[in-house]
């Protein structure tokens, strides 16, 4: 059994040491670590080097910020196992991709080493893309009997954390968390799916959290074999944040062989510098903005960091759930019939009651954040809320300002 912890990283120096000691420090010690820099312009990126100098174990690979989805799918392609490494080490001549992301699609294309040299370069054990977001590369099968685990650069998780995983042996491990507060920022709530006493499949953990709450938090807080990602061609999506929640409803859509463990082995540790951090009203504008958000900028003229970041979660929310509503109407299967009743009249609900507040609260332009696709979906959406006209008024208002 192969296993990988994948951390990414952006501007946390002041927490990426302990944060890699934590996964060097495992009473389990036959694994890979993968660093993924996502653009850092603090000294992270030398902190990482220093490591990936001391130990075997670490690849260190470096990319454009494109925001956490983007670092952890880079992180995906790098597993040890997968050809995209061998052909990296010129040791293959392409590698096999799949032409879709989140889809059942499973059209294959061949990506040759020449064009993956344009875009890559690995010098030992340092892997570089001028990429922003690898899939527009590369989206590889993932490989069996491989565990993957996300850690987040300011984070740490106890020593016996890998050796739990590896012991349960299912394709899903589940965690608990404790949070340590840093920088004056509060921290949250344990993690929700360890309050589940009891769970038939994995259908019925996503009734269980989604009927009590909007999110399904699982990334960071256990493991999964990496194979349990080919059922949808799975990866995060990219330039959102809530991105956890779309991945953890997937997977556990995707496997009924789960085990929660009721073990504290993910520390969380707040950084007030991450994208998901509330900041205040006067925070001044920085001086250069990821793509993300200077789209947002570029589009609705808000000249404020604070209403950009809002505007940002809002439109972040209403992808993600567009996600994984497109995932539960395009599969056929019998057990689906019950996520989808439960499930449906509160998926249109946030849906179309966030795109609506969204509208009126940022102007009738939020549209145009939306591409053709998720604006066909939205006003489907809304026909069956039976406020369809609504939604076109606002959205032929926004085409023509």
């Amino acid at each position: 059994m192969k296993y990988s912890v994948i951390v990414t990283f952006y501007n946390n120096q002041t927490h990426l040491q302990s944060c890699i000691e934590s996964v060097l420090n495992q009473s389990y010690t036959d694994f890979e670590l993968i660093l993924v820099n996502d653009g850092s312009t603090d000294g992270s990126l030398q902190i990482a080097q220093e490591y990936a100098k001391k130990d075997s174990r670490i690849i260190l690979a470096s990319k454009p910020n494109g925001g956490t989805s983007s670092a952890r799918n880079f992180g995906l392609e790098l597993l040890s196992s997968l050809a995209l490494r061998e052909v990296l080490d010129d040791k293959a001549s392409s590698v096999d991709s799949f032409c879709f992301c989140n889809s059942f699609n499973k059209q294959i294309k061949q990506v040759s080493k020449s064009t993956i040299h344009q875009y890559m370069r690995k010098n030992g054990n340092y892997i570089e893309t001028n990429l922003e977001d690898i899939t527009q590369l590369v989206a590889q099968q993932m490989p069996k009997d491989h565990y993957v685990q996300f850690l987040d650069g300011d984070d740490e998780i106890t020593k016996d954390f890998i050796k739990e995983v590896v012991e349960l042996n299912s394709n899903i491990v589940v965690v608990d968390m404790c949070n340590q507060k840093s920088e004056n920022v509060g921290g949250g709530a344990n993690n929700k799916l360890c309050c589940i006493e009891s769970f038939s499949s994995g259908f019925d953990i996503v009734i269980q959290i989604l009927n009590k709450c909007n999110e399904f938090s699982f990334t960071t807080l256990g493991a999964l074999k990496a194979e349990v990602l080919n059922t949808y061609n799975t990866r995060f999506p990219h330039g959102i944040m809530h991105e956890d929640s779309f991945f953890g409803v997937i997977v556990f859509l995707s496997t009924n062989n789960i085990k929660i463990s009721k073990n504290k082995n993910y520390i969380a540790k707040y950084n007030s510098t991450s994208i998901t951090t509330d900041i205040k009203k006067d925070t001044p504008m920085p001086q250069q903005l990821p793509s993300y958000l200077q789209r947002i900028e570029d589009i609705l003229k808000l000249n404020s960091y604070y209403h950009i970041k809002e505007v940002y979660k809002t439109y972040s929310y209403i992808i993600m759930w567009l996600e994984i509503y497109r995932f539960l109407y395009s599969i056929n299967l019998e057990k689906m019939y019950e996520i989808k009743t439960n499930l449906k009249e509160k998926i249109s609900f946030v849906i179309y009651g966030n795109t609506y507040y969204a509208i009126n609260t940022y102007g009738t332009k939020f549209i145009l954040l939306l591409n053709d696709k998720d604006t066909k979906l939205i006003l489907t959406i809304a026909m069956l809320q039976n406020n369809k006209n609504e939604i076109e008024n606002l959205a032929l208002s926004a085409s023509k300002s």
